[in-house]
């Protein structure tokens, strides 16, 4: 909410404030996790999450949530798979396809 001006037209203008809403306001962004880990994927160009997992030193179940997020947010998108580290499975291979988007919504 915006606290408006008074309106010297209105014979209360003193004694009576105005509010407006504010469009453009945004909840902030809580914790110090998830910009570290959006940074991390937005300057690796094609990574797989124990890729990030290396460059934050964080948590894998916290890069998965949110890799889910993102995923299902459609602002990350699998491009394809390779061998694990350990060498039994596979793991996804993920890429950002709009860069720009990816900045302005969620490294915001």
């Amino acid at each position: 909410m915006i606290l408006l001006p008074p309106d010297r037209r209105r014979a209360d203008a003193g004694r009576v404030n105005r509010y407006r809403y504010n469009n453009a306001w945004r909840r902030k962004e809580r914790g110090e996790i998830r910009p570290v880990i959006c940074k991390a994927m937005y300057v690796s160009g094609t990574w797989s999450v124990s890729d990030i997992v290396r460059l934050t030193g964080l948590r894998r179940d916290w890069i998965d949530r949110v890799v889910n997020q993102l995923r299902a947010s459609g602002h990350i998108i699998q491009v394809g798979r390779r061998l694990c580290a350990h060498g039994a499975g596979a793991e996804r291979i993920y890429h950002i396809p709009d860069r720009g988007r990816f900045r302005l919504e969620v490294m915001r």
